[in-house]
């Protein structure tokens, strides 16, 4: 096919994106399209079509508001993002390592603003570092997967088996991880385990319904977003034991926002956390170097360790309240060791 060819057939058929029945308009030279389309195949002025239908795609992401995150997830910091940040800002550290990276906003909030001369995602999940590694290295890849990909309960389920079979791992790079932000994404909650359901809505702050399946436009700009910001951070795949050991030094802020405890939360993730993982995290907290932030929800004061370790640091409990499938698990609470602050505990 010609150049000329290429741009005739995009002009005519390259109209719409299936899986968000957007439509796509040649807002740009034909010429960008063709150098774009170059970067694809190595060849500079030849492209197959289909390559260029993704390369008009890909640029009308351009235009889309990003969405704030990649998907939902259980426990995501997005609502107390800004209040994280400002407490982070005070600790005087240097080099900054998210324990339970889980939904990575708070390291993508971290990233953006530049606030660490090294920064660290961790999550045991390797599913969850694979894909933010793929976001990182091929985020075209995923972000053009998750535009094409229909939005229904048929392939969600399909998805929702590979992963549970461990089929999914087999799959190519970029396929797996725009998989699992789109499960994530269309779960309840963001749920990781097997009694998760699709759910194609969510309810907005001011009670009307939006729809999660409109959004992947949305989520699919964000990969490119998260792309750029995600270029300098390393990720790890540790046990949270081994990476606060092996990250430890004086100027390091460890941010721990751990799994609920196995009794209430265990049917939210794919790995379990229990009470004797929360009395290893305190132990290391309380013995560490360097400074820490952890994240619980007050119902965990009710335990005796966990009240105790509280007692000898800075507590605070925000207005912010944690809840799923409707059900209120209580105010959101912070535990530090910040530099120069008084310890007070709110309730």
């Amino acid at each position: 096919m010609t150049n000329c060819g290429v741009r005739d057939a995009v002009q005519k058929h390259a109209k719409y994106v299936n899986s968000t029945d957007v439509m796509i308009r040649m807002q740009h030279r034909n010429e960008e399209l063709l150098a774009s389309c170059g970067l694809f195949n190595g060849e500079s002025g030849w492209c197959r079509m289909a390559d260029a239908v993704r390369v008009v795609a890909l640029q009308y992401l351009s235009g889309v508001r990003a969405s704030a995150r990649l998907f939902y997830y259980p426990g995501s910091d997005l609502k107390i993002a800004d209040k994280l940040l400002s407490l982070f800002s005070r600790s005087g550290a240097e080099h900054f390592v998210e324990v339970f990276g889980g939904s990575g906003v708070v390291t993508y909030r971290v990233a953006v603003r530049g606030m660490f001369k090294t920064i660290v995602y961790n999550d045991v999940d390797d599913l969850l570092t694979d894909t933010f590694a793929a976001v990182r290295d091929m985020p075209q890849e995923v972000a053009w997967r998750l535009l094409t990909t229909p939005c229904s309960r048929r392939y969600w389920q399909r998805v929702a088996r590979a992963i549970r079979t461990g089929e999914i791992r087999y799959w190519t790079r970029a396929d797996r991880a725009a998989a699992v932000i789109y499960y994530h994404h269309l779960s309840i909650a963001g749920s990781a385990n097997r009694t998760s359901s699709f759910f194609a809505t969510r309810a907005r702050a001011d009670g009307s319904i939006a729809s999660r399946c409109g959004e992947l436009a949305a989520v699919a700009a964000a990969v490119l977003e998260w792309a750029v910001a995600w270029r300098p951070v390393a990720i790890e795949n540790m046990d949270f034991r081994r990476v606060i050991q092996t990250y430890d030094r004086e100027r390091t802020l460890f941010y721990c926002d751990p799994p609920f405890v196995a009794e209430r939360w265990g049917r939210y993730y794919r790995r379990g956390f229990e009470h004797r993982d929360m009395q290893d995290l305190i132990e290391l907290l309380h013995s560490i170097k360097g400074k820490f932030v952890l994240k619980l929800t007050d119902r965990n004061l009710k335990y005796d360790y966990v009240r105790g370790f509280a007692r000898k640091y800075a507590v605070e409990t925000l207005d912010v309240r944690v809840t799923n499938k409707r059900k209120d698990e209580g105010r959101i609470v912070l535990i530090h060791n910040m530099p120069g602050l008084d310890m007070w505990l709110r309730t």
